[in-house]
């Protein structure tokens, strides 16, 4: 039961996330590369999803103790990050061919996976700690 919930918990702030990016990219000032497709927001719901299971695994970092939920969420989403998604945008700006918009466009996909992990995250240890 635990678990299912954390993975259902995961895939909703991946689709949270999706929102909150388009929220964002409406902004006057915010000049994004291009909107997200139904195949892109797919992605980030099943990667909400993986999140929630992987904070399961982790059994919500239980070693860290005296923090509250959401800065144990954020951790996990830091350590998330720094671990899936920062190799994969990385790797996305360097196979692209030298243009202008390549900065733009990997600091837009950078910030929109930030934000799934983020959201995922909080969202898996605020339902946390109602479990235990």
């Amino acid at each position: 039961m635990h678990t299912l919930l954390s993975v259902l918990m995961g895939g909703i702030g991946g689709l949270i996330s999706v929102l909150a990016c388009s929220v964002l990219a409406s902004l006057p000032q915010a000049r994004p590369p291009a909107p997200l497709t139904v195949g892109e927001i797919i992605l980030h719901w099943l990667a909400g999803t993986v999140l929630g299971l992987l904070f399961w695994l982790s059994w919500g970092l239980a070693g860290l103790v005296n923090v509250s939920w959401w800065q144990r969420g954020v951790i996990f989403a830091l350590l998330c990050w720094f671990a899936l998604a920062l190799p994969a945008v990385l790797s996305l700006h360097l196979s692209q061919p030298t243009r202008s918009d390549a900065v733009t466009t990997t600091a837009w996909v950078s910030l929109r996976w930030a934000v799934t992990c983020l959201l995922s995250s909080l969202v898996c240890a605020w339902q946390w700690r109602f479990m235990f």
